[in-house]
């Protein structure tokens, strides 16, 4: 499984800047406002930092909030509100860039 994972980050990485637009700055207008700068942050005082999760599982979690399916620390709705409009692509590529951060 970890290897699934770490080819679903080489790949979101090589081809985030072609697909899903520059991953650094998807994080920052969508997430860094609450889960701070380096994602080290409890967004609203209630969720863990993000920081270095796993590509896969930040993924998974990016598109159960945006098909209204996970409701984690009761943010689903403003989780949804935040990725609803990125593509399969760009959620891929977000969770590749905080997977990334150390």
């Amino acid at each position: 499984m970890q290897k699934i994972g770490l080819l679903v980050l080489i790949i979101s990485l090589l081809f985030s800047n072609v697909w899903g637009g520059n991953a650094a700055s998807l994080y920052k207008s969508h997430c860094a406002g609450c889960h701070g700068k380096h994602g080290k942050k409890r967004a609203v005082g209630v969720s863990a930092p993000i920081k270095g999760r796993s590509a896969a599982l930040t993924y998974k979690q990016l598109k159960a909030y945006k098909e209204g399916k996970l409701d984690q620390y009761r943010m689903g709705k403003l989780m949804k509100a935040r990725v609803d409009s990125l593509s399969d692509a760009q959620l891929k590529a977000l969770a590749a860039y905080i997977a990334s951060m150390r």
